[in-house]
């Protein structure tokens, strides 16, 4: 079992569900709105607490087959065909998360 807790983006390059690259620009867009998302909440709250989310591979997953019209099964057996743990948090590269800091 891999002790992992987190999947970089760069790890999704060679994932892909329809065509080459799917899963990869669908993920950066979701973390660039989740981050986004973070930014505005954390203006908005003016207080000391940073608010940092980002989705699972699972709920990843389910964001995919909604987008796709595909159901989230078929998205989760391309995961797990890469040895991918749906429990895994989905993050940026370091270098593209100080791009979005």
């Amino acid at each position: 079992m891999n002790d992992a807790k987190e999947i970089y983006l760069s790890q999704l390059d060679k994932v892909q569900v329809l065509w080459p690259g799917d899963v990869r620009a669908l993920a950066d867009f979701c973390l660039r709105a989740c981050a986004e998302v973070d930014r505005r909440e954390n203006v908005a709250r003016n207080d000391d607490t940073i608010q940092i989310s980002g989705p699972t591979l699972n709920g990843f997953a389910g964001m995919f087959a909604t987008v796709a019209h595909i159901p989230k099964e078929e998205v989760e057996r391309v995961f797990e065909a890469h040895g991918l743990y749906m429990g895994l948090e989905l993050k940026c590269d370091p270098a593209t998360e100080k791009e979005l800091a």
